[in-house]
């Protein structure tokens, strides 16, 4: 196994985002479901009580092994070779059925463009989009690092234009009513608390590609530090504004395009058509990012002979272009089989991407917790 170090604070803090959020998608759902006072304490206290914590973890652990294969390693040296082998065993399995999420984002998003795409087109497009990911994932860590940032950029310029657009419709206080009418406080917590955790999990998912960062131990801790703030702001700062300019009873999943025409004013048609394309790169971007987590698994875990050594193998640019290739097959193969057990939680959802949307961007990223 040859690696080489190309990734530095910027490109991880972008991989950071796109591992954790890709930007204040689903959010609506939330609020949409528990209400918006509710929904916003809930986006508050979440990075506050769960992720700064687990952030702390995992800034520790990455400073103490900055080692390619991230939480797999920190197992192995903990609880030895068997424990290992279960937990990056099946983070690697879960994420096969996770994977096929982002394809349904993409399209999702993409109907606000082309309508009544039938399921032959939802599958063309799905395979296209993982192959595109596939594509610069084989090109290296550092141009996934490049790529995270031109496409985080451009999701938060677009929130940020909508927030801006907004303010000057602001017509009642955002957080007004606390509650979605017929909740219950104890039914709607429940509620809020599932989705918004999803949100704000994932911290440790880019600790596997450390034996690709420029000083692992001290730029993983930095990036930590950056991307929680950057994605807590982004939700917040996002929710206030659009639920102070817009009727909150209105918002549903994959709903920012029809936000934006009711909150910003005459600038609706412009900032839709802007947030539809965000929501296109963000499910890019976050299969992207966790491809190139993703893939480090089955590399650290060949290498210590616990899978096919070809596994191990990496070309000229230190890249571990069959570890890339074989997640990406797999990945294909369930984006094209009908996974349907959604449920009201949008974070709970699990669909193939040939399957109409219901799944949220951000489903089960916490590869140490699996």
């Amino acid at each position: 196994m040859r690696l080489r170090r190309t990734l530095t604070t910027l490109p991880l803090v972008f991989i950071l985002y796109f591992n954790v959020s890709g930007g204040p998608f689903t959010i609506e759902s939330l609020v949409a479901q528990v209400g918006p006072g509710l929904g916003l304490l809930i986006l508050l206290a979440i990075p506050i009580v769960w992720s700064l914590p687990e952030t702390l973890i995992v800034a520790e652990l990455a400073s103490m092994l900055p080692e390619e294969g991230g939480y797999y390693r920190w197992v192995h040296r903990a609880f030895g070779p068997f424990w290992a082998f279960q937990n990056g065993w099946w983070t690697w399995v879960y994420s096969l059925v996770d994977m096929a999420i982002y394809p349904v984002l993409f399209n999702q998003y993409l109907a606000f463009f082309v309508p009544g795409l039938g399921v032959v087109g939802r599958w063309g497009v799905s395979l296209a989009m993982i192959w595109g990911a596939t594509a610069i994932n084989l090109r290296g860590a550092s141009p996934v690092g490049r790529t995270s940032v031109v496409s985080g950029l451009f999701v938060m310029a677009g929130f940020l234009a909508l927030v801006l657009a907004a303010l000057p419709h602001a017509h009642h206080a955002p957080w007004s009513p606390w509650l979605a009418p017929g909740k219950t406080p104890l039914g709607a917590l429940g509620v809020g608390l599932s989705i918004a955790l999803w949100n704000y999990i994932g911290w440790d998912n880019a600790s596997t590609v450390q034996g690709e960062v420029i000083d692992p131990s001290r730029t993983y801790p930095r990036a930590l530090a950056i991307a929680l703030p950057l994605v807590t702001l982004g939700y917040l700062v996002s929710a206030m504004a659009a639920a102070a300019a817009s009727d909150w009873s209105t918002w549903h999943e994959g709903g920012w395009p029809d936000i934006a025409r009711a909150a910003a004013g005459a600038f609706g048609r412009p900032l839709a058509v802007w947030l539809a394309l965000a929501g296109m790169v963000s499910a890019l971007a976050l299969f992207n990012a966790l491809l190139l987590a993703y893939s480090r698994i089955p590399l650290a875990m060949a290498g210590d002979g616990l899978l096919p050594r070809p596994l191990a193998a990496t070309d000229a640019r230190g890249t571990p272009t069959n570890a890339v290739l074989v997640s990406a097959v797999f990945y294909s193969l369930f984006a094209l089989v009908s996974l349907r057990s959604c449920s009201s939680s949008a974070r709970s959802s699990r669909c193939a991407a040939g399957s109409p949307p219901c799944a949220g961007p951000t489903a089960s990223r916490s590869g140490s917790a699996a």
